[in-house]
Formats: C-alpha cells, sequence, structure tokens
C-alpha cells in the first residue's frame, strides 16, 4: 500500500472549504468513473479507493493532489483534473455557474445578445427578467428576434409565438385547437370528393373568423 504523507502550507478555512467542494462534487467522481486502462500498471483501482479518497480530501489544494494523483493515474487524466480545478475556481472566484443548455438554445440566446445590443448573456437575462428601463429596448429585441428562422422550431408560427404575451399566445393556441377541431368534424361529416374542398371550406372558415372579429 502506499503511504502518502503532505507536508504544506496551513490552508485558510475558505481554501479548505473551496476544495472540499471540488473533492467532493467533482474530484471524486471524476475518478471513480475512470477505467483500469487509466491507472498505473502497478495499481489496482479498487484496493486504493478509500485511502485515495482519504489522501485527496486531506491534500489541501490541487498541487499537492496532483502529486498524489501522478503516482496512481495517467498524465492525460491528472490535466484533466487541472482543467477542471481551474473552471471551478474561476466559477466560483467570479460568482459564475455551468448552465447547461442544447446548441439550439445556446444559438439563440446568442442571437438574442445581438438584438438586443446587450453586452452579454448576463445583461440579456436581466432584460428579460428585471423590470428597469428596458421595456422599450426588450419589446424591440422580441420583435426583432422573433424574425429569426431556426431550423429546430419548422415554421413561422412558433417564432410569432415567441414574441407574444402569454395571453395573446393562450388565444391563439385556443383558436388553433378550435379551428382543427372544427376541421375534424367537417372532415368526418363531409362526403364530397369535389377537387378543391377541402380549400373552400378552409376560405369559408377564415372568412367567419373575420367576420366575428369585426
Amino acid at each position: 500500500m502506499y503511504h502518502w504523507s503532505i507536508s504544506v502550507k496551513k490552508p485558510t478555512q475558505e481554501e479548505l472549504a473551496l476544495w472540499f467542494e471540488f473533492n467532493t462534487n467533482s474530484l471524486m467522481p471524476f475518478i471513480e468513473s475512470l477505467s483500469d486502462e487509466h491507472f498505473v500498471s502497478d495499481v489496482n483501482p479498487t484496493a486504493y479507493e478509500i485511502e485515495l479518497n482519504m489522501a485527496m480530501a486531506h491534500a489541501g489544494g490541487i498541487k499537492e493532489a496532483t502529486k498524489l494523483l501522478r503516482e496512481l493515474i495517467v498524465e492525460e487524466k491528472v490535466q484533466a483534473i487541472q482543467t477542471r480545478w481551474r473552471s471551478f475556481k474561476y466559477r466560483k472566484k467570479n460568482k459564475k455557474t455551468t448552465l447547461q443548455v442544447s446548441q439550439a438554445s445556446r444559438k439563440k440566446m446568442l442571437d438574442f445578445v445581438e438584438d438586443a445590443e446587450a453586452s452579454g448573456i448576463d445583461e440579456a437575462i436581466d432584460m428579460l427578467l428585471t423590470k428597469k428601463s428596458y421595456d422599450f429596448d426588450l419589446e424591440y429585441a422580441k420583435e426583432k428576434h422573433g424574425e429569426r428562422l431556426y431550423d429546430d422550431e419548422g415554421s413561422y408560427l412558433n417564432n410569432l409565438l415567441n414574441i407574444l404575451t402569454k395571453r395573446d399566445r393562450e388565444r391563439i393556441i385556443s383558436e388553433i385547437k378550435l379551428a382543427f377541431l372544427a376541421g375534424w368534424s367537417a372532415a368526418k361529416r363531409s362526403r364530397t370528393k369535389k377537387p378543391g374542398a377541402n380549400e373552400i371550406a378552409a376560405e369559408s372558415y377564415v372568412g367567419n373568423m373575420k367576420n366575428e372579429d369585426n
């Protein structure tokens, strides 16, 4: 068995808390996900699991942990851990967090940043969620953004619905549902096979809707 002895400058309580959080939420799950080929040839991963957990918890920082890890796992994975630590520390220092979204959603968000002429995603989210002096700019940005077409959305209707108020959006969806049900009912009643009959019926239905609005 390996016997690790660590001599380091005593970390502050803040540093200890940061390292403990990283060790618990990121480092150990990462190590546990490694395959046998990621460990050095003379190490049995299972035999060192408990001891490794204890060693990492008491390492007090990435430098000491890296020295220990290089005795156990391949360099590629050691560097991956160092990268994870740098990202973790940066997010904590700048009070940032990772938000996982689809590539399509990320593209839309970056497009909205451009349409709103925001300084970045943070300000764009602030515009969307905070009641400030953004009202005019926000409506203009939403209208401009609504003109964009995305492959995953499939139709202009989705873009239109996205820029409406919740109340108007619900009203339009309700009308679409009523139109669908009316069409379904009419199709079941109709026996005609005359070409263009469906178009004539659709025009008649839309005409009735317009008359109701006037």
